[in-house]
């Protein structure tokens, strides 16, 4: 997976969305170095979980799941649906956060990938086939042009938070997606 070394920017066409969560990492860094301030800098992967209410600008497992569980069409921009996430809970997320509060490290603008890597990395075609195990129904795709900064693939590795603070996911790919088929479910029956 990419590691905290790949560089920000390096000519990529970025969201808004991207260039907002570039610009505070970078603020945090600097900071750290030009006034000697304790930050530590997390760069979370695609987290998601279970009552999420995310977009699929930001994260597109929860919509996917919702449209697949309400029978509706999911659309899918570019990469013919092959485009891929690492997938983190958010619990896990929780867990990294709590983990750098606890260690007072005098951080000096570390910066850690908090990410679920290469074994919860999924594709949306590949979702769509779990998201059916789960609940038993097909989502119905419709595919679009790609979005511009939209990334084809992105994987990160957290072995430096593991070397670091003993930090790895404690849930894999098929548990943070049952996790949401089951909320996603739920909420409709007590919708219906």
């Amino acid at each position: 997976g990419v590691t905290e070394d790949c560089a920000i920017g390096s000519g990529t066409i970025m969201t808004p969305f991207g260039v907002s969560k570039a610009t505070g990492d970078l603020y945090c860094q600097n900071y750290a170095r030009l006034y000697g301030m304790d930050i530590v800098v997390l760069r979370p992967g695609c987290f998601t979980g279970p009552s999420s209410n995310a977009v699929i600008e930001q994260n597109w497992l929860p919509p996917l799941v919702r449209a697949a569980v309400r029978g509706e069409t999911y659309t899918v921009y570019g990469y013919e649906g092959k485009q891929v996430r690492s997938l983190l809970h958010a619990d896990d997320l929780a867990r990294a956060v709590v983990m750098c509060l606890d260690a007072r490290a005098g951080w000096s603008g570390e910066v850690y990938n908090v990410d679920g890597g290469p074994d919860s990395a999924v594709s949306i075609l590949e979702a769509v086939a779990l998201i059916r195990e789960f609940t038993g129904r097909r989502c119905e795709l419709k595919f679009d042009a790609k979005r511009v900064g939209d990334w084809p693939w992105h994987v990160g590795s957290s072995r430096k938070i593991e070397r670091a603070l003993g930090w790895r996911p404690e849930r894999n790919l098929r548990q943070i997606v049952e996790e949401i088929c089951a909320d996603e479910t739920a909420r409709i029956e007590v919708t219906a």
